[in-house]
């Protein structure tokens, strides 16, 4: 990535013999390049490579593509071109692929002398993804007549997972605390996650968070404490939501300082401040990825999620196997972005069991929706990625349940969804995604290189 934007490479193909057939062709056909070009720059920063037409061509495009910043090569056939010239290359570049399948003109009602040779692309498309496959490439395929508003929005989208797993990958992920002990559905070694995905853990004690506190102004924290009254509901001890304000603003200033883009903790591991839940609370909201418990591999999954839409970090808590619901909460964390619309959010006190200093979470009603679940699996070499669709249903607060909840309805019943759920080895920490998600998360899990389940 550059400046936290995409960063690719086109990678234009074409054969040979057609500058022997039609010296000026390429240059016929080099609008529709440009063209494309100019469709993927408005999501991503374009690296471009001459026309690949012989083996010196595709040397300069493994070249480009070893830059540091280059998250993806994208293909784009102007005429057919060999898939023996470029495949070798492609898997040893190893990095996310997308193969563009457009054509200079979108049909052939007009038809005229040169369109054969300008719009016949689509078979080297052919020939190459049946060769990448047989490599075991993983690759992913954009088509569509090029200026059809589905062929944008499918670019898009496919340019929006890309990123969502260069996002992923790479990070630096905060922890405070220990592991929750005995807790091993989310305990895998961190030399595979820094192996397998690039990820660092990035231990932060809760004396790095105090010393912090010292950088942190207080008219900053008056200001905060301003609007979050004015916004929310709030009739408890002034001085203690101050205290977790001041925690939010010096673990955000941590954060940006180190470059973290998630963070897990372990309430039980603060003892001179309070469980962060209320900063945590608003980091979800601005999109950095989180888990409880010290649970390093849910929470990676954060910054990438929001990339795709709207996702949070929850558990899946209490049955009710009469009407096929389930809670989802946790302690204090929750996302203020799925309250229901118009519902006046209140900033509730909680303490951590065990804890007396006070964190606030926000209380609402959720906004009824359907949601992609997506949680880790464990597998005896790494780790699968399990999704399916729940919806968020119409539900009161439960003032007596005392922390942040949903209440869910499984697509079958109950009891056949957690039987799947646990057959498939999920976790019992997730994200949501408001929406419908799931082939967005078996691309991403593709684009990634891990296996995708549907429960």
């Amino acid at each position: 990535m550059k400046n936290g934007r995409l960063s690719v490479v086109a990678a234009p193909l074409y054969l040979a013999f057609y500058d022997e057939v039609d010296p000026d062709l390429r240059n016929r056909i080099y609008p529709m390049v440009e063209a494309v070009i100019q469709k993927i720059a408005q999501h991503a920063e374009v690296h471009t490579v001459p026309i690949i037409t012989k083996f010196e061509d595709v040397d300069v495009l493994k070249n480009a593509a070893a830059k540091e910043d280059v998250d993806a090569v994208i293909t784009i056939h102007m005429s057919y071109s060999p898939s023996q010239l470029v495949c070798d290359a492609l898997k040893e570049i190893n990095k996310p692929l997308l193969v563009i399948d457009t054509t200079y003109d979108a049909g052939f009602k007009e038809i005229y002398d040169d369109y054969l040779l300008r719009n016949h692309g689509i078979h080297g498309v052919m020939d190459m993804c049946s060769v990448l496959q047989s490599m075991e490439v993983q690759y992913r395929v954009c088509a569509g007549g090029l200026n059809s508003e589905t062929f944008e929005a499918k670019l898009k989208k496919e340019l929006d997972l890309i990123l969502a797993c260069a996002r992923f990958k790479n990070q630096k992920i905060g922890k405070t605390g220990e592991k929750f002990h005995l807790m091993g559905d989310f305990d895998v070694p961190y030399p595979f996650l820094k192996e397998k995905f690039g990820m660092e853990v990035v231990e932060i004690s809760e004396k790095e968070i105090l010393d912090c506190y010292a950088y942190i102004d207080d008219a900053d924290v008056q200001k905060e404490f301003e609007n979050e009254k004015e916004k929310y509901a709030f009739n408890g001890d002034e001085a203690s939501l101050k205290e977790n304000i001041k925690q939010y603003l010096a673990l955000k200033k941590f954060f940006a300082d180190n470059g973290i883009t998630a963070y897990t903790m372990n309430f039980a591991d603060f003892d001179d401040s309070p469980s962060p839940f209320y900063a945590v609370c608003r980091l979800m909201a601005e999109g950095f990825g989180y888990a409880g418990e010290g649970d390093v591999l849910t929470a990676s999954l954060g910054k990438a999620l929001n990339t795709l839409g709207t996702a949070s970090f929850s558990e899946i808590f209490c049955p009710d196997w009469d009407r096929d619901l389930l809670i989802l909460s946790h302690m204090g964390e929750t996302d203020r972005r799925f309250a229901k619309k118009g519902y006046p959010i209140r900033l509730r006190e909680k303490a951590a069991m065990g804890k007396e200093r006070i964190s606030y979470y926000y209380e609402y009603e959720s906004e009824p929706r359907d949601i992609t679940l997506v949680t880790w699996a464990k597998t005896p070499d790494g780790v699968k990625l399990l999704t399916t669709k729940l919806e968020i249903t119409d539900h009161p607060v439960m003032d007596i349940f005392g922390a942040p909840h949903f209440v869910v309805k499984t697509p079958t019943s109950l009891a056949d969804y957690l039987e799947r759920h646990s057959v498939c080895g999920g976790g019992h920490h997730l994200y949501m995604i408001a929406g419908d998600f799931i082939e967005e998360v078996k691309a991403f899990a593709q684009i990634l290189g891990v296996t995708s389940q549907v429960m």
